[in-house]
């Protein structure tokens, strides 16, 4: 079985740590100076597993991490003047799919010079799946890194981790503990071929885009 990085909503790589500080009760996270409400939040997660299947709803620290994720992602489009075209989704789509597909769109277009991974990277990220158990314990660290070798995005990836690294000014309420930016930097999207996927790392349905950018 191979072992892969998978990307939901976006890149796969080390993680972005979201320190509890700063923190009130009815706020789930600042970036920056913008704060993200814990009302926001419920809105957001109501809404969405409202309108989809019950095996597809999502948890509340799923939406804070998207959340977070769209708007570290546009701050960091305003400050480096880089354009982001999101595809539309269906006008009956939940606002917590648009967000999620909006800040797809601007990791993507998040402009950040390829870093080749170093063996200190390699094993980060082993120690990251192995802790979110996206990795069976037990696997040879060597087998996975030797996989992860041949992963022609990952340098990619791993240099757009870094750019939002260097950027990020992020903390969360200390009830979601210490997070990471899904889709940005999730915990590791790493798991075996056809595995399930897990809160660290959203990988549910969205509705068919339409193809018309989303403004």
């Amino acid at each position: 079985m191979r072992i892969r990085l998978t990307a939901a909503f976006g890149m796969a790589a080390a993680l972005l740590c979201l320190t509890a500080c700063r923190s009130s009760p009815d706020v789930a996270a600042y970036v920056g100076d913008t704060k993200i409400s814990e009302q926001r939040v419920t809105e957001l997660l109501d809404g969405y597993n409202k309108a989809v299947p019950e095996t597809d709803r999502i948890s509340r620290p799923v939406v804070v991490q998207f959340l977070v994720h769209d708007e570290l992602c546009q701050q960091l489009s305003k400050a480096k003047g880089f354009t982001v075209s999101a595809p539309a989704l269906p006008n009956e789509a939940p606002e917590f799919a648009v967000i999620a597909t909006r800040a797809d769109a601007c990791m993507k277009a998040l402009p950040a010079p390829a870093q080749k991974p170093t063996d200190e990277d390699y094993r980060a990220l082993y120690d990251r799946a192995i802790a979110a158990e996206l990795i069976p314990a037990g696997t040879p660290f060597e087998q996975v890194k030797q996989q992860w070798r041949t992963d022609q995005d990952l340098n990619a990836l791993l240099g757009r981790e870094k750019a939002l690294n260097e950027s990020a000014n992020v903390t969360v309420n200390p009830r979601y503990g210490q997070m990471t930016v899904v889709g940005f930097n999730p915990a590791v999207a790493a798991r075996l071929g056809g595995g399930t996927a897990t809160d660290v790392v959203v990988d549910r349905p969205l509705p068919a885009p339409t193809g018309q950018p989303q403004q």
